[in-house]
């Protein structure tokens, strides 16, 4: 990137800014053609010259010709002073600032509308009214648009403006702070700009309001006219020798030549001067002045066209040095399918099976060769495709799970091949711990193939609490024990017995002991007996509470 802005800098150095000589898009751009030899100074729309208007009621530029038929509108002398015209005998002239913003305008429609992302230049000359030599101001400008600029303000309006009452902006416009002043010859406002394409009108005049111009602190008004008092400056220029010229570059050529081959590049466009060729990768050496050259590069190059507007680069490529891609030996997997692209502009193809397509579905093992023809040049690659020998994945995780409240539960999948699992949490383990109630994904994946598989996991209540409702402790071993049993492991337990006068007779935080129908080492009478019982189930934070009856038999 260094070399390549270098060069651009090296191309460009060695130009002089110079005038126009392509076509003219402004048909009457000297102010020759005109209706008829002006009379008197213009009033209203008319300004008497061929194609050109006024785009508001209340400017009246002034034409001036040396067939003026009274002296206040002859050239050289006139009303406003002395200037012969820059080229021709006529010239027009218009105030640019002036009372309460003052202005006047010219506007001609283009011959052809500008071009989008194209580079035009554009000139014209002034020169400032030598009766008014102390008023010249920074701002004249060329606006070009795709629609014609107009406004009827009333006479002492102001500045030419945009429907949303902002400011034109002249693509071409007198740099501010550099006053326009001269009155014994022409000065030339002229830039480069780029079209934003479609603009097809040229309005002239000062587009910026009184507070934007600079003005010479000893300007003061030569005299009353219609547009000034005598404690109000204006400003009053001539104007000759418009113009617009297309000036950006473009090369065209054949973009791929085989080695040896010679071409031919040529700018398309009208040369607006003298053209400077270049070969990018030799910047100082200037390769031709003329709108056509040949080349014979022996590697692919980049060439520049440049004048002293623009610059156009144009590469040719060698074709043995770009060859034919059609990529690396490569593995594809069991089924895949290789689409193979060896498409160049303008050529012809030859596969080794006699295809002449440009692309080629490759469905098997073995070597694929190509030949590209492009005029006199054949170029040929090839390409070795293998199949791999991975095997494809299975995997699953069975049906959905139901688990028991405080459950736990360890996932395996069932599955064929290899390759590593991902979990939906990122782990990459063989089997998935499960206490939560989740869906759960799982992906089985080596470098060819890929399974997946889901399963829901819910959770319930399902521990079953029995009490007896009698038990015997008379030593034979058989229901000796007044016992509570679970089918989960309960928390928080707790039993409470009383006989049948309330008094209580056994009571116990551990569920895995029974009581043995004894109160202080003592057995206790047949009868019935009340007991009352508190527990928390696995996975539930309420207290469950029964009570109920056992029968004690001896």
């Amino acid at each position: 990137m260094k070399n390549l802005s270098w060069a651009i800098y090296t191309i460009v150095a060695f130009f002089a800014v110079g005038e126009v000589t392509a076509q003219n898009l402004i048909s009457n751009g000297g102010f020759e053609e005109f209706i008829e030899c002006p009379v008197s100074l213009s009033s209203g729309n008319a300004i008497g010259v061929s194609g050109w208007q006024v785009p508001t009621s209340s400017g009246s530029p002034d034409y001036f010709n040396e067939c003026g038929i009274l002296p206040l509108v002859q050239v050289p002398q006139n009303l406003f002073g002395f200037q012969q015209a820059h080229e021709g005998s006529g010239y027009i002239g218009l105030y640019n600032y002036g009372n309460s913003g003052y202005r006047e305008y010219i506007q001609i429609e283009l011959d052809t509308p500008l071009e989008a992302g194209c580079k035009y230049y554009a000139q014209m000359f002034v020169s400032l009214a030598d009766s008014l030599a102390t008023c010249g101001t920074d701002q004249l400008g060329m606006f070009f648009s795709k629609t014609a600029p107009n406004n009827f303000e009333p006479f002492y309006a102001g500045i030419l403006l945009n429907g949303d009452d902002t400011p034109f902006i002249p693509q071409v416009s007198n740099p501010a702070g550099f006053l326009l002043s001269n009155y014994t010859s022409w000065e030339k406002i002229s830039n480069t700009f780029i079209a934003e394409g479609g603009e097809r009108y040229l309005t002239i005049g000062n587009f910026s309001p009184n507070e934007e111009v600079m003005v010479p602190n000893n300007c003061s008004a030569a005299w009353q006219t219609p547009v000034t008092t005598p404690d109000q400056p204006v400003s009053y220029y001539y104007i000759d020798d418009v113009s617009i010229a297309k000036v950006c570059l473009s090369i065209s050529g054949i973009e791929m030549i085989c080695p040896g081959d010679t071409i031919t590049l040529s700018v398309e466009n009208d040369p607006p001067k003298d053209y400077y060729w270049y070969d990018l990768s030799k910047p100082n050496e200037s390769l031709s002045s003329e709108p056509i050259i040949e080349v014979s590069p022996l590697e692919t190059t980049t060439y520049a066209v440049a004048n002293e507007y623009d610059t156009s680069y144009f590469t040719v490529t060698v074709l043995s040095e770009a060859g034919i891609e059609l990529g690396n030996d490569t593995t594809l997997c069991q089924g895949g399918l290789l689409e193979l692209d060896a498409s160049f502009p303008n050529a012809s193809y030859l596969w080794d099976n006699g295809n002449t397509s440009a692309f080629r579905s490759i469905n098997g093992e073995g070597m694929y060769s190509v030949t590209v023809a492009i005029g006199s040049c054949e170029i040929a690659d090839t390409i070795r495709v293998e199949y791999s020998d991975v095997e494809p994945v299975a995997v699953a995780l069975g049906e959905d799970l139901t688990l028991c409240l405080g459950e736990t539960f360890e996932l395996f999948p069932t599955y064929s091949g290899l390759g590593t699992f991902t979990w939906h949490d990122d782990n990459t383990k063989t089997s998935f711990h499960i206490d939560t109630a989740e869906e759960i994904w799982v992906v089985l994946e080596n470098e060819c193939f890929s399974d997946a598989d889901t399963v829901n996991v819910s959770f319930q209540q399902c521990c079953d609490v029995f009490i007896p409702n009698a038990f015997s402790p008379n030593l034979d071993g058989i229901n000796d024990l007044f016992f509570v049993y679970a089918g989960c492991k309960i928390e928080d337990f707790y039993i409470s017995i009383f006989d049948k006068w309330g008094g209580q007779v056994y009571e116990s935080y551990d569920i895995l002991k029974g009581w043995d129908g004894q109160k202080m080492d003592k057995y206790l009478p047949s009868g019935s007996y009340v007991w009352f019982m508190e527990y928390v189930l696995p996975g539930e934070k309420r207290r469950q509470l029964l009570a109920g009856e056992v029968l004690l038999l001896k």
